[in-house]
């Protein structure tokens, strides 16, 4: 028996060995220097074969393993980042019927009310109680919605974290989110999905973020008078609206972002209000496969209540080009009328669409109250 597996162990030795790395963790190395952990808890140690190499091997080479370990964080950021943003689009989802039913709640009291003594009392005491609870369910909803765009928000900008960056906030993801990591898909919700009142007893909105979110503090980049005609411009300081990476360009983009827009408002004396967008597009062939925005075409914006803002282009801007990082920015800039920024002053924006010379794009928006801020920050 001692001589069976002294022989096995001068085969297994040619083959790879067991070592302890600068972590004190044991590992196997092979004969080639890659490596893996050893699992001493397995029934087979060293994989499905002792004389057969893993799949996937780790580089014992400090500058190798620092890049591999690199990839591999990139690797697990893109897929939080994927998961994140199909979490937002159910909790958007929720939200939308939530907001759906509570409307459907309120036309059906004031039927009744209409109806006056004539309105079945029961029924109506019944449609009160349901509306009552239909409207926190729609609070709850809501604040969920955007804390899951917050949370897709800052999965996007930890794509391109540095690599400590990245690996604490994806341990601490780990952690804390494992609805996020479990990669469960959301039980179907519909319209009666809203659950006993009971189940809301304790939400108070007064104390919701969400519902009662503290002053927007209002960041002006210029605020000065003209010395030749008199009149008073206010510059506001840009903020990103979104970035978005369609996910077939993900391993290709490897951590990059491929689109991201920033807008601000700007007001001059005398009631005109403009807002500027600027787009960067990490291609060098941005050029061709958008070709800018032409002047007199349309930004199109759409409220959480369905409605749209047509916004039209004045600005011609061709893209220019950094060849520091092979990206392109586009610029678009368009005068807000009276109007519309009626509209804006009132309205959360969730959606744009923008008209590009080669055709147009959806983007949703993460900053849904941006446009409403900063025109409360220009025309308090």
């Amino acid at each position: 028996m001692l001589l069976v597996l002294l022989a096995w162990a001068g085969a297994t030795a040619h083959a790879q060995e067991v070592r302890t790395n600068e972590k004190g963790e044991k590992i196997i190395v092979y004969p080639d220097g890659s490596w893996r952990y050893f699992d001493e808890a397995s029934e087979d140690p060293f994989g499905e074969s002792q004389q057969q190499t893993p799949t996937e091997l780790i580089p014992t080479d400090p500058d190798e393993r620092r890049a591999y370990e690199d990839r591999k964080s990139h690797e697990k950021a893109l897929r939080v980042a994927d998961l994140a943003t199909n979490r937002a689009t159910r909790a958007r989802k929720r939200y939308t019927l939530a907001r759906q039913r509570r409307m459907e709640l309120e036309a059906s009291l004031k039927h009744l009310e209409s109806l006056g003594k004539t309105a079945d009392r029961a029924e109506k005491q019944r449609t009160a109680q349901q509306l009552k609870s239909a409207q926190k369910a729609e609070k709850a909803a809501y604040k969920d919605w955007q804390k899951a765009l917050k949370f897709a928000a800052k999965a996007e900008q930890m794509v391109e974290a540095p690599y400590k960056k990245r690996s604490k906030w994806l341990a601490k993801v780990q952690q804390k989110d494992d609805e996020l990591l479990a990669r469960e898909e959301a039980p179907a919700f519909t319209q009666l999905d809203f659950g006993p009142p009971e189940q809301y007893a304790s939400y108070d909105p007064t104390q919701d973020p969400m519902i009662n979110p503290p002053p927007y503090q209002c960041q002006f980049t210029r605020d000065e008078t003209d010395p030749f005609n008199g009149k008073r411009r206010k510059d506001l300081a840009a903020e990103e609206l979104f970035a978005f990476t369609p996910p077939p360009l993900r391993t290709y983009m490897k951590g990059r972002t491929f689109i991201r827009c920033s807008a601000s408002m700007t007001s001059v004396s005398g009631g005109l209000i403009y807002l500027t967008f600027i787009f960067r597009v990490a291609s060098p062939n941005a050029h061709k496969s958008f070709g800018g925005i032409p002047r007199g075409n349309f930004i199109l914006l759409r409220t959480l209540d369905g409605e749209q803002i047509r916004l039209r282009n004045t600005l011609t801007d061709r893209g220019a080009y950094q060849a520091s990082d092979g990206s392109y920015t586009f610029r678009a800039q368009c005068t807000i009328s009276a109007g519309q920024q009626d509209m804006l002053k009132r309205s959360e924006i969730d959606n744009m669409r923008v008209v590009w010379q080669t055709g147009y794009e959806d983007y949703q928006i993460y900053r849904i109250d941006f446009f409403k801020d900063q025109l409360n920050c220009l025309l308090p």
